[in-house]
């Protein structure tokens, strides 16, 4: 990387900083293969927490790998919902085709196994919540009412696996506006994100919002938001 490729970056994560977006870069190395680093930023009663995602995807002619290593910046006692974790993606094709398998670190948390074909898959969570209430999934969503009912009618014992959805769908889709736009939407079994893209030359952008869901809502019995809003950048250098 270039001296004028790093102040680009650096300029890019102070801008976004400025404006309280969680934000991605993305420096690809080509279409397929690429770093990428990925920042969320979680408002808790008594300070900030930043959780950094970072990713390394690699590609043969018709193989893609993908490593995705979630880490938090700060103490995580305070955002229990989130977990440090490992991902290892493998598709055929190009990306038509995947299957997923995920490990959060957590005592007790739901690692998640997903199968992928085109614009949809599903997956299922396993090997968690069976010991405590403070354990959840990172994919599929999470019965809140059925929670809030326990809690009314006096239970004061908690299991996740009572909660967290066993099973669930994923799907994403891109409608193309034009040339150089594109709307993106995506679900991840909880929450539906949507993004406008704008392509041009060796950059892409990317700036969308991820709408609440069962997650949000259990976060907010403890007090603590997550920035949905996000920006993009991906720069594809030789």
């Amino acid at each position: 990387m270039n001296k004028k490729s790093v102040i680009f970056y650096v300029f890019l994560i102070f801008s976004c900083s400025v404006f309280s977006y969680d934000y991605i870069i993305t420096p690809g190395f080509s279409l397929y293969s690429y770093l990428e680093f990925n920042q969320r930023t979680y408002n808790t009663v008594l300070k900030k927490e930043k959780l950094d995602i970072r990713k390394l995807s690699y590609t043969t002619e018709n193989q893609m790998w993908n490593f995705v290593r979630t880490d938090f910046t700060g103490s995580e006692k305070d955002v229990r919902y989130v977990s440090p974790s490992n991902e290892l993606k493998w598709s055929i094709d190009k990306g038509n085709i995947f299957v997923s398998y995920l490990n959060n670190e957590k005592k007790d948390f739901f690692d998640s196994l997903i199968i992928y074909i085109k614009n949809f898959g599903f997956g299922f969570n396993f090997n968690g919540g069976k010991k405590s209430a403070d354990s959840w999934a990172r994919y599929g969503g999470y019965n809140v009412n059925q929670l809030l009912k326990h809690i009314g009618a006096g239970r004061t014992q908690f299991k996740s696996k009572d909660y967290v959805d066993k099973f669930f769908v994923i799907a994403d889709y891109k409608f193309k506006i034009s040339d150089k736009f594109d709307f993106l939407w995506s679900y991840n079994g909880d929450t539906n994100s949507f993004g406008i893209k704008y392509s041009v030359s060796d950059f892409v952008f990317e700036t969308g919002r991820v709408e609440s869901g069962d997650y949000s809502k259990l976060s907010k019995l403890a007090n603590i938001s997550q920035n949905r809003n996000y920006f993009r950048i991906i720069y594809f250098f030789n």
